[in-house]
């Protein structure tokens, strides 16, 4: 019977797999490093057992150096160990916009204007620093409106040109109803109020006064100074009414002059007015009806009857629908007239939104940009214990012996195929996979439930959280890839960041010098979810129902042919606890006998036999690359890694001439080669 215990061991890894395993060799979590049972007392060369038992942090050297991990070593940023002036320590988990930077400085304080999470977005409101984890909490968008320079405003997420007719009142405008500006309306072509000043604004009118109305149209109101006198040819003014010296308006009588008489019935919009006019002229067309909504169809003056008598009254016209231009990039949203912005809930066609799901949010199938977000997820993954072409070293994975790549793979697999091992990617290119420049973002993180139906190596389309670490501020990647698309395939290089977490804590395994290539599959429609539930995309999205997308790459889970290539920082290995089938007790244990205070940086140096035959199932393997983006430690690599003969803990470096270097500096700067070989298919993140 195969012992997959031992391929538990580093498979884990989010993204890589490679040291991910670790997360899959036991049950319980690994204790935090203890000493060993018997310490030397003695001060050795290079302080390691002057820390033997000693808390991380404690002065050690007489009090010059300090207690890292096991060794008395001079404090240095990424130790793990908060250290004057440093403001935070995270190790291998300092990272830009992490909380803590590369630098030991806190990404942002609330109380330092210059790192209080401002904005240089003009249409976007400042965020604020959460100060407990010192990250930046996003500030959302100002609304639409808001000034943004002299003549622009916030169009969503957008500054753009002010325009007459936008259905936006930006200055000098004082009024703009979209394309139901016009005159006479209240707003006018030129988007000024057509009523301010009545006497200049309106025409005069026979025994009225004019005024203006609340929306700034002309109106009248009775003038009884002018009572009696002549306002047309035998007709006099009464109360406002222009009509025959025995007429009476309001008595329910047609009388000279009146064109309808309701009697009580008479009043504004009822389709006689109180001077017994019409309160519309035009029977069957728009005629002298104003209705200041672009959203409705136009107004009809239709003839009705009150109280048996005859009059003539506006209507309204019926709702035009959702998307119906209004404006100038305005639209017609339940009845009202807006600018057409990325995030309204309405795909707008003629923007070339893909999808509009009612937010600006990233990572959640539609992203900011109203763009359909492709993402991917590694179904199958084949460890790589030699070199190819394309993979020309791979130190890490040659450290594994035959005896347990078996079932090293196996481990991955199962992990793959229940969600724990969750690799994600996300496309920022050519959705067909086909032509042109492609951004690849490297996250981790989890499906909703791996209950079945789910199947973590057939899960198309199938829904993703992503791990919050992984991500930044802006729902982000941290890690990036940049390359193209060309002849089939993807090709990029950048970062990747193998996240996971071990024995219940979060370890963070950077790879810098990351490569990767992949032939892409054929493009489809992606599937529609039946139901607010995995797999597919859900109606709120508002995706174009004919947008196709490349649904796979790199061949099939079980024979994949997308290559993956990097360097694991040792520091990262270093964070990361010994596999508790390692140890004593465990089911492999490694004669080496190793302890929780080992880490498995010291395993993969010192190496593991295992069995009574003392089978190699780890060779003694050194750091053979270098990240060209940290300070070298002393004179540079290849570095070479000691270890303590009795606690197998890494306590010692030198650089490629045989110099001593800070261990922690030469930790930082090392790094093990990899390879994988992988396949994909398209996934959901939200």
């Amino acid at each position: 019977m195969r012992d997959t215990s031992i391929g538990r061991v580093l498979t884990s890894s989010v993204i890589l797999g490679i040291v991910v395993a670790v997360v899959h060799i036991g049950c319980g979590a690994p204790e935090d490093p203890g000493a060993p049972d018997a310490p030397d007392a003695a001060m050795d060369i290079d302080g390691t057992s002057a820390c033997f038992g000693i808390a991380d942090g404690a002065p050690c050297s007489n009090g010059t150096k300090l207690c890292v991990r096991g060794v008395c070593s001079d404090p240095s940023c990424g130790d793990g160990i908060v250290t004057a002036p440093e403001e935070c320590d995270r190790g291998a988990l300092n990272a830009p916009g992490s909380g803590c930077e590369t630098t030991c400085k806190h990404t942002c304080v609330s109380t330092d204007a210059a790192r209080n999470c401002q904005t240089s977005d003009s249409c976007a409101t400042s965020g604020s620093c959460d100060d407990a984890t010192h990250i930046c909490k996003l500030g959302g968008p100002k609304p639409t409106g808001a000034s943004c320079g002299q003549g622009k405003f916030c169009k969503g997420a957008e500054c753009v040109d002010a325009l007459c007719g936008d259905a936006v009142v930006t200055p000098p405008e004082t009024c703009d109803n979209g394309d139901a500006n016009g005159p006479g309306t209240g707003c006018e072509k030129t988007c000024k109020q057509t009523c301010v000043n009545p006497l200049t604004d309106c025409p005069a009118t026979p025994c009225n006064i004019a005024t203006c109305t609340a929306d700034h149209r002309c109106a009248t109101t009775p003038d009884a100074t002018k009572n009696g006198q002549a306002c047309a040819a035998s007709l006099v003014c009464k109360a406002g009414a222009c009509i025959a010296p025995g007429a009476t308006c309001g008595n329910g009588i047609l009388e000279g002059g009146e064109e309808c008489d309701a009697g009580a019935s008479n009043g504004p919009g009822s389709g006689c007015e109180t001077i017994c006019k019409f309160s519309c002229s035009g029977p069957g067309t728009q005629g002298s009806c104003v209705d200041m909504n672009a959203c409705h169809a136009a107004p009809t003056c239709t003839a009705v009857t009150i109280g048996g008598n005859p009059g003539q009254k506006c209507v309204t016209g019926a709702n035009k629908a959702d998307g119906v231009t209004c404006g100038v990039g305005s639209i017609c949203l339940a009845s009202v007239c807006k600018p057409s912005v990325c995030g309204d809930g309405y795909r707008d066609a003629a923007k070339n939104e893909q999808c509009d799901d009612g937010n600006v949010t990233k990572l959640d199938a539609c992203d900011n940009t109203c763009k359909f977000e492709q993402s991917h997820r590694v179904i199958g993954m084949r460890m790589q214990f030699g070199t190819d072409a394309y993979c020309t070293t791979n130190a890490l994975g040659s450290a594994i012996a035959g005896v347990a790549r078996t079932s090293f793979q196996d481990s991955l697999d199962a992990g793959i195929k229940d969600g724990s091992v969750s690799a994600l990617f996300t496309f920022a290119g050519d959705l067909a996979g086909a032509t042109g420049p492609v951004t690849v973002g490297n996250i981790s993180g989890a499906p909703p439930s791996n209950a079945a139906p789910y199947d973590g190596v057939s899960d198309l389309d199938w829904w993703y959280a992503p791990t919050p670490s992984s991500i930044d501020a802006t729902r982000t990647a941290r890690a990036k890839l940049t390359g193209t698309y060309a002849g089939g395939a993807l090709d990029a290089t950048g970062h990747l960041n193998l996240i996971t977490s071990v024995g219940g804590s979060l370890a963070s395994l950077a790879v810098s010098g990351a490569k990767i290539t992949i032939p892409i599959g054929a493009a489809n429609v992606p599937t529609t979810a039946a139901a607010a539930a995995p797999p597919g995309h859900v109606a709120s999205e508002h995706l174009v129902s004919t947008l196709q997308s490349f649904s796979s790459a790199g061949g099939t889970a079980g024979a994949p042919t997308g290559q993956m290539c990097g360097n694991i920082a040792a520091t990262s290995l270093d964070q990361t606890a010994a596999p508790l089938s390692f140890l004593p007790g465990g089911a492999n244990p490694c004669f080496e006998k190793y302890t929780t205070a080992n880490r498995l940086i010291d395993i993969i140096v010192s190496g593991c036999k295992v069995t009574a035959l003392k089978i190699t199932a780890i060779k003694p393997t050194q750091p053979d690359q270098a990240d060209p983006d940290v300070t070298p430690a002393g004179a540079g690599a290849p570095y070479a890694l000691s270890a303590d003969p009795t606690t197998k803990r890494v306590t010692g470096c030198k650089d490629k001439n045989g110099a001593v270097v800070p261990l922690q500096a030469c930790l930082n700067a090392a790094a093990y080669s990899m390879s994988f070989k992988y396949a994909t298919d398209r996934v959901i993140i939200r």
